[in-house]
């Protein structure tokens, strides 16, 4: 009996999430008219590009460094696989 209520809140969560995927979708907000001006714009450009550096600098640094930290756990892992296997092959040498 369980299993049956589990699915059946499961059927239930999801159409209630598909409801309000539904009903957030067909709402639509005004469009809003703003004019900019070419010194704006260039303005906007300017500080976004500023922006843009700095935010690609900090996501290359945090890159590499996940990068590493992925290629030393990796590195870790395989070296703990094979002491395993060699430890394995050892024992059966010894039988």
């Amino acid at each position: 009996m369980p299993l049956q209520c589990t699915t059946q809140m499961k059927v239930l969560t999801r159409s209630l999430a598909i409801l309000l995927l539904c009903a957030a979708m067909s709402c639509e907000a005004p469009e809003a008219e703003i004019r900019v001006t070419r010194q704006e714009r260039e303005l906007a450009d300017t500080l976004f590009r500023a922006q843009l550096d700095t935010l690609l600098a900090f996501i290359d640094s945090a890159c590499n460094q996940i990068f590493v930290t992925e290629i030393d756990t990796a590195i870790d892992s395989i070296y703990q696989v094979r002491k395993k296997e060699e430890a394995e092959l050892r024992q059966r040498a010894l039988q």
